[in-house]
């Protein structure tokens, strides 16, 4: 998975990628706007190709264009070794790339202890940004039962990746207009995760604000896919997240669009993750 990071307010909006809503027509000559195209980052910066350098939205955090998003380390792809995933993030890092994005659900921490053994020693090189998921119905039951939780996946996920904090601690559910579940792997058996509505995602941030405050992570944000529009609009005002990762891909391309009015003075960052399937196979 490639992750393409922007600058606040830049090209953003949300359609949910749903046959039943309609999908815009994808053109299949055109693949995408010349302005989100991806750069060759094959050539390392001492040989004078390298990649280019934002800040992430008003986060103090500066990072490649081009991020390395996690999944495949996590062995979510495919077969592959846990020693050909370290290789893969050293070899990112040689090449430029800061941006490392992973989460707990990659292969049930798999992906985070590959990152956490490639970056060994070379933690100061890289912004890690990790996700959260309330795993039941329990966790989602009260405030406390909330913030336990959250607390318990942080402190599992820095053991993984043998840190003491990460710089991006992201929701890591579908939003919708009320509560409920959804299909979050076909299986077998499939697997369902937590769908949350907007008040529940902002009392998830802000559970995940006590772990800014404790020094465990940086700053927040939200994992924007697939969902209700009007809720992720409402997340996004309320200012409680500093980042958005939005979905981008051959099928949904409304991230392109003309941001939402006001959007600048959010300045947020966003970030598009962009699945190397849909892109060239």
């Amino acid at each position: 998975m490639v992750h393409s990071a922007l600058a606040a307010g830049q090209a953003l909006s949300f359609v949910p990628q749903n046959p039943d809503i309609g999908l815009p027509d994808i053109g299949l000559p055109d693949i995408g706007p010349p302005e989100i195209k991806l750069r060759d980052f094959r050539t390392s910066p001492s040989q004078g190709g390298g990649l280019k350098y934002r800040r992430l939205g008003r986060t103090e955090l500066l990072v490649s264009e081009v991020g390395f998003g996690g999944a495949g380390i996590g062995h979510v792809w495919g077969r592959t070794t846990d020693e050909e995933c370290v290789q893969a993030v050293r070899r990112a890092l040689e090449l430029g790339i800061n941006l490392f994005d992973t989460s707990p659900m990659y292969g049930g921490g798999k992906s985070e202890e590959n990152l956490g053994q490639g970056l060994k020693g070379r933690r100061h090189q890289a912004v890690i940004a990790t996700k959260v998921r309330l795993q039941s119905e329990n966790d989602r039951s009260s405030e406390s039962a909330m913030a336990a939780a959250v607390q318990d996946s942080v402190n599992a996920s820095l053991k993984r990746l043998g840190t003491d904090h990460v710089d991006l601690l992201q929701v890591h559910h579908q939003v919708g207009s009320e509560r409920g579940s959804y299909m979050a792997a076909v299986g077998p058996p499939p697997r369902y995760a937590l769908l949350l509505d907007a008040e529940e995602c902002l009392a998830l941030g802000e559970a995940m604000q006590r772990v800014v405050r404790d020094g465990k992570a940086r700053f927040i944000g939200i994992t924007a896919w697939d969902g209700d529009r009007q809720a992720i609009r409402t997340i996004l005002d309320s200012g409680t997240f500093d980042t958005a990762q939005i979905l981008y891909n051959l099928l949904n391309r409304s991230a392109v669009d003309a941001p939402p009015e006001g959007f600048d003075d959010i300045d947020q960052g966003n970030r598009f993750p962009w699945p190397a399937p849909a892109m060239w196979g």
